[in-house]
């Protein structure tokens, strides 16, 4: 319930952001390694332990106050080998990001999302693609270079449901890793 109330609270807290008019709109490009990518299925064909991952996405942002912003972003990570199968995952996520005023060139904030992972597996005589939940928290920092456009470093936990392999009990249903990311936005 305590979930619920804060949920509540903050959507009403955002729409005074949105209401303020003036909106920016912000367009994002990064590079992004996940960290440690693990999956216990129960079958050794399929389980992977702490893999990491490399990818890149794009993401969008309407931005009507300074200190707030609505985002969306697609990421891309390539395969993860495991024997004869590859893992590939696309996350895409939306959610509510919280920044610092400037000070000077640099300003720090922080974000978090919900959306879906979808996991894409191939293999000899297989392939097999799987839509999962997916959670993403963190913070970062972000470097003006000049007006439109700066640098930004990101820090974000990635949280994951996990495709459903084999019926084994006790397989993994979660995996939670860290990304790691920079790039470029460009606000106009």
């Amino acid at each position: 319930m305590r979930l619920l109330s804060f949920a509540v609270a903050l959507l009403f807290w955002s729409a005074g952001a949105v209401a303020q008019g003036n909106p920016q709109y912000e367009l994002r490009g990064f590079f992004q390694q996940d960290r440690a990518f693990s999956l216990w299925s129960g079958s050794p064909d399929f389980d992977i332990q702490g893999a990491r991952s490399k990818g890149g996405g794009f993401g969008f942002a309407l931005t009507p106050a300074e200190w707030f912003a609505l985002w969306t972003e697609v990421s891309f990570f390539s395969g993860v080998r495991q024997g004869d199968y590859t893992l590939s995952f696309l996350v895409e996520t939306q959610g509510l990001r919280y920044s610092t005023a400037w000070r000077g060139p640099f300003r720090v904030y922080g974000r978090g999302g919900v959306g879906f992972a979808r996991f894409a597996f191939e293999g000899p005589g297989f392939a097999a693609a799987y839509y999962k939940m997916s959670l993403v928290y963190g913070g970062g920092a972000e470097v003006r270079l000049s007006d439109p456009v700066s640098f930004f470093v990101d820090a974000s936990a990635l949280t994951m449901g996990l495709p459903e392999l084999t019926a084994v009990p006790g397989r993994d249903k979660w995996d939670t890793s860290i990304l790691l990311g920079f790039g470029i936005a460009v606000k106009f």
